[in-house]
């Protein structure tokens, strides 16, 4: 300790003259031969780190002195500090001074130049310097003082530019009764590599004939060789040879043996293979022993020899090691049971668990999630912390079950465990699958207390405040992302920021986002891009949607989905024309068309026959129009099915009888269930579809002859919703009849009909729910009778509860006919349930009240339309006048009404221009993208108006009327739809 203070402090005052003349000065006199050695090699060290050129005098100075030979520990220990420090310069010379021999004195010992000989063979060794190798090898052998280890370098140094026939001579030939069987066992381990077993076995041959005796080095890759050829025979030999020679084999051996037989395939004999090697060569069993065994038998997927083997062993010669080879071999076989016994085994025999215990456990649970978690409770029974990387297997191994993480994830803390990235990660891998936010936001707040995470973890958090509709929080996310520089190069995380988006279509963070990628070295994918373009489809801009596609091809990036999303695009803001001119796009520009373009190809047909009739005026012009559609989308479909690069499934039939229903031809509709059959892909969603494109009063009895086919042909099983289709024919056709009798209304009524009697036997044992009585109810509006209404809704609640679409068909119903008893106990009811009521039910009430003269119930009702903000339309001013002009005492009540409504009106203006006037913004450029690929100013102008209160309003498919109002004259306006 001395020695080390003094030389730091020379070396910070840099007194290399002093320094060299301590040293000088020590040589005479060093303390011990090794501890000489040892202080001089921390000078050479510490000189060498700092580049003090004090060493080449230190040796010139240790060279000349004129005492007898140098201790050799001391000289070898400065000679391996020159070499530690890559001093080789300095160390030639010292090797040379070493090997000088004068006739009156010898510099070194010949023991001691054998050792700086070695110590420099074993320095070239791995810098491959093969020539200096040979040329130090022969300078030993020329002073005979040539060893084991200078051998066994020289041979490693052949062996490894491919000279085994020289190594093999030299051991051959070299007749020094100091060699031992080191430089042979390095022979062995050079034909273990080329898998040379004839030669090996030819080597060992030799050895026994005429020495050295092998050893354990010496048979280890030999026994390794006959593992890799599964040769069980020469296995036996070498044992055989082994006991020959009294060498104890050890584990590594006996590993290579075991596996010698499972290649073969005989995992039985491996069963009492540990005894018996324990009885030949008179040695104890070990438990590594039995682990390997155990281990062996695991790779033949044999449960029940595994359990015999575990079952077998000694209790006292079971420990941690076994049972956890006992958990793996249980893995490999699949035999969770067997994992969970043993783990039993330990708990009754009070073997300690340890954390590998446990990570085992979980990997072999790895499909069993509820057992998995059964790993929590061992741990808390045991006491053991576990280390992270066991609580991460069992998170990994339960990751598809919510409510476990949660626990586990909660257990951590608990358990004092600190948490890692992958913890995180698979915690918000799982919350992004179940959409579970509070968790991840918990996950979320741990990393960022615990300072982990990577860029992984802020994409997952984002991913999963997208889909479950948190866009403030991924926005937080990406801002924490910033701070701790995990944003470059992470596509994942800008891609779950623009899926955050989605959920209010905010076009504008989107693009600011999609800018925002260049400065951090993100380039826009296809994933980016679809994305992108599913922003445009909920916010309903087809315009930019289609410009981000073109700009993906100009980039050469040729994705099926961005297209298919620009087909729904345009299909949901109502373009069917515009969505089939995307596949033709595709085939331009060799974009592959899949199933999903088909599919969505067949919605924009059916968008275009539902609208048929609402865009023309002339009948014979719709219904051309809508046949049109119909044909279109039969000829996509027969065209795909010719294609046999796309694979046409169950669902897209069912999109292409979905056209079919929309026009109401039930003929086409039978040709796409015909071809449904012949392709073996019918679905109950096609027979559904077929179901709805029935109409008029005799499409119950064609109803009733499909399904009678289909279920003599047991194509598909009927359910609820093929129920609620006939139901609704059957209420479009006025077929009051047929619904009492399937729904069983009156029990009494006798059917006459065969066709009835059919439907009920085919729909015997179909469940009926909610919507089956909602449409019974529908149906009873449209034939305009209350009374059946009154018995259909008894018959629901004796099943079910009613919902608001319950109420809000049968209460106008109620009230057009003036039953007040029963629109009033519907009404309450309604208020109990907690639901609220449309302004289609204030106003039948209210039309109600002015025909049967009850004013207590109108107060009740103006009461509670002012409380909820309820929309109120053309029909709400004409009946409150009527109650004013009967009642004229009831003017203050409608007055304070329409007061409140126009404050809430007038809110919701405010908080509209507010909204926009943050977004305006003043540009003049009108191109969506540059000649450079940048977005154009003037789509940020389009898309900033686009705020998150105006871009929901384009959603709404129908026109929403409403009452705009200034003093007691009501203005009546319909939203555009025009971008």
């Amino acid at each position: 300790g001395v020695h080390k203070k003094i030389l730091s402090h020379l070396l910070n005052a840099n007194l290399s003259p002093q320094i060299t003349a301590l040293y000088i000065d020590l040589l005479p006199n060093l303390p011990a031969q090794s501890l000489g050695g040892h202080l001089i090699a921390d000078m050479i060290t510490e000189c060498a780190s700092r580049g003090y050129r004090i060493i080449d005098e230190f040796l010139k100075s240790m060279m000349t002195l004129t005492h007898s030979s140098l201790p050799s520990p001391f000289l070898a220990l400065t000679f391996q500090s020159l070499l530690k420090n890559h001093l080789t310069s300095q160390a030639r010379a010292v090797l040379e001074w070493a090997a000088t021999v004068d006739n009156s004195q010898k510099n070194v010992s010949l023991e001691g130049l054998g050792e700086l000989l070695r110590l420099m063979m074993a320095y070239h060794l791995p810098k491959a310097q093969h020539a200096e190798i040979h040329q130090l090898f022969d300078q030993a052998r020329q002073y005979k003082i040539a060893n084991s280890s200078h051998y066994a370098i020289f041979v490693k140094s052949l062996c490894s530019i491919g000279k085994f026939d020289d190594a093999l001579n030299l051991l051959i030939t070299s007749q020094l009764t100091c060699l031992d069987a080191t430089p042979h066992s390095v022979l062995f381990d050079a034909y273990l590599t080329q898998n040379n077993y004839s030669k090996a076995t030819s080597l060992l041959t030799f050895m026994k004939r005429n020495g050295p005796s092998p050893t354990t080095a010496c048979f280890l890759p030999l026994m390794v060789m006959c593992s890799r050829n599964a040769n069980v025979s020469d296995a036996r030999k070498l044992c055989e040879d082994m006991r020959h020679f009294s060498i104890v084999p050890n584990a590594r051996i006996f590993t290579a043996l075991v596996e010698t037989y499972a290649h073969v395939g005989q995992h039985a004999q491996v069963k009492q293979l540990a005894y018996s090697f324990g009885k030949d060569f008179n040695i104890s069993v070990t438990s590594v022993m039995h682990s390997e065994v155990l281990r062996v038998c695991g790779l033949g997927g044999d449960a029940r020899l595994v359990r015999e083997v575990f079952q077998n062993i000694p209790s006292d010669a079971i420990d941690g090691l076994v049972c956890n080879a006992a958990i793996t071999a249980a893995q490999r076989c699949n035999d969770i049971d067997l994992a969970f016994d043993v783990v039993m085994c330990m708990e009754q025999s009070g073997i300690g668990f340890t954390s590998s215990t446990f990570e085992i456990l979980a990997k072999a649970c790895r499909d069993h999630p509820t057992r998995a978690f059964e790993i929590v409770n061992i741990i808390d029974r045991s006491g053991v912390v576990p280390h992270i990387k066991a609580v991460n297997s069992i998170l990994a191994a339960c990751s598809n079950h919510i409510d476990h993480v949660n626990v586990i994830f909660k257990k951590i803390q608990e358990w004092g465990v600190t948490a890692d990235e992958i913890t995180i990660n698979t915690v918000l891998h799982t919350c992004v699958e179940h959409s579970d936010f509070p968790l991840a936001a918990h996950a979320f707040e741990v990393m960022k207390t615990c300072n982990i995470g990577n860029s992984r973890s802020y994409a997952l958090f984002a991913s999963v405040c997208a889909v479950c509709g948190q866009p403030d929080s991924a926005f937080h996310a990406f801002d924490e992302a910033l701070s701790r520089n995990l944003v470059t190069g992470n596509a994942a995380l800008f891609n779950s920021l623009i899926c955050a988006c989605k959920h209010e279509g905010d076009i504008s963070a989107a693009m600011k986002y999609l800018e925002l990628m260049s400065n951090y070295r993100v380039i826009a994918g296809a994933e980016m891009f679809t994305s992108l373009i599913g922003v445009c489809c909920e916010a309903g801009d087809a315009e930019i949607a289609a410009s981000l596609v073109q700009n993906m091809l100009s980039r050469g990036i040729r994705d099926t989905a961005a297209c298919n999303e620009l087909i729904r695009c345009r299909s949901l803001s109502g373009d069917a024309m515009g969505a089939l001119e995307v596949p033709k796009l595709m085939k331009t520009n060799s974009v592959p068309i899949d199933v999903n373009t088909l599919e969505h190809v067949l919605q924009a047909c059916g968008v275009g026959a539902r609208e048929a009739f609402a865009r023309e005026q002339d009948f014979s012009v719709a219904q051309q129009t809508r046949d049109m559609w119909v044909g279109t989308a039969l000829t996509a479909l027969r065209d795909a099915l010719d294609d046999s690069s796309i694979s046409v499934r169950s669902e897209t039939f069912g999109r292409a009888a979905q056209v079919c229903a929309a026009a109401s031809d039930f003929t086409r509709a039978c040709e796409v269930l015909d071809l449904s059959v012949s392709h073996n892909l019918c679905s109950i969603l096609v027979v559904n579809e077929v179901i709805n494109s029935c109409s008029g009063y005799d499409g119950f009895a064609r109803t009733v002859q499909v399904l009678s086919d289909l279920h003599s042909l047991k194509f598909v099983t009927l359910t609820t919703r093929t129920l609620n289709c006939v139901l609704n024919v059957c209420a479009r056709g006025g077929r009051t009849d047929v619904i009492k009798a399937l729904l069983s209304v009156d029990q009494s009524s006798a059917v006459s009909e065969g066709n009835i009697s059919i439907a009920k036997k085919l729909f015997e044992t179909v469940p009926r729910d909610v919507t089956s009585f909602n449409i019974a109810l529908k149906a009873c509006r449209i034939a305009d009778q209350p009374h059946l209404s009154l018995r259909i809704w008894s018959k629901l609640l004796m099943h079910h509860t009613p919902n608001h679409i319950s109420f809000t068909t049968i209460i106008p119903l109620l009230a057009r006919h003036g039953l007040l008893v029963e629109t009033r106990n519907m009404y309450n009811a309604l208020k109990q349930q907690n639901l609220q009521a449309s302004t289609r039910i204030f106003n039948a009430v209210l039309q109600c009240c002015i025909v049967c003269d009850d004013v207590e119930l109108v107060q009740v009702v103006l009461d509670d339309m002012s409380d909820m903000e309820v929309w109120v339309n053309e029909k709400t001013e004409p009946l409150t006048s009527t109650l004013v002009a009967l009642h004229p005492h009831l003017a203050p009540i409608v007055n304070n009404f329409w007061q409140d409504k126009r404050q809430q009106e007038q809110q919701r203006e405010r908080q509209k221009s507010r909204s926009e006037q943050r977004a305006e913004a003043d540009y003049d450029d009108d191109e969506i993208f540059d000649e450079h690929g940048i977005l154009g100013v003037g789509v940020m102008e389009r898309v900033a108006r686009r705020s998150r209160y105006a871009h929901k309003s384009n959603k709404i498919k129908t026109d929403r009327l409403k009452a705009l109002h200034s003093g007691r004259s009501i203005r009546v306006y319909q939203t555009s739809q025009s971008k």
